[in-house]
């Protein structure tokens, strides 16, 4: 490999990383994901708030319900929540203000960004 070459893939892989670093939030997390996120019927949200926790509201036969929850994404485009009860680990795709989480059973669910 030419040393022009090597120079490109070294810079390319310094502004890949520095991109990397300015799109998460101080605490590590993607600040891509902060924000209020609705399901395509509105009968689910999230609020996803920059600290890693957040508000999940869901309609029910009683009204709606509201839980606090904690988020982080892993590796492998994993998105987790998790609140007093339980933990959910969903496989992510995100196409600008659409985010799209998909279960291990590959049930989908689209949620759009309000904020």
């Amino acid at each position: 490999m030419s040393k022009t070459v090597s120079k490109l893939a070294l810079a390319a892989g310094l502004v890949l990383a520095m991109a990397f670093t300015l799109s998460c939030s101080p605490d590590g997390l993607p600040s891509s994901f902060v924000g209020k996120w609705v399901i395509e019927d509105g009968s689910k949200s999230l609020e996803l708030f920059k600290d890693g926790t957040g508000i999940y509201k869901q309609d029910s036969k009683y009204g709606e319900e509201s839980h606090s929850i904690t988020w982080k994404v892993i590796e492998n485009k994993r998105f987790v929540i998790a609140d007093v009860l339980q933990a959910l680990s969903y496989t992510y795709e995100m196409s600008g203000k659409k985010l799209t989480l998909t279960d291990d059973e590959g049930k989908k669910e689209v949620y759009g960004k309000t904020q």
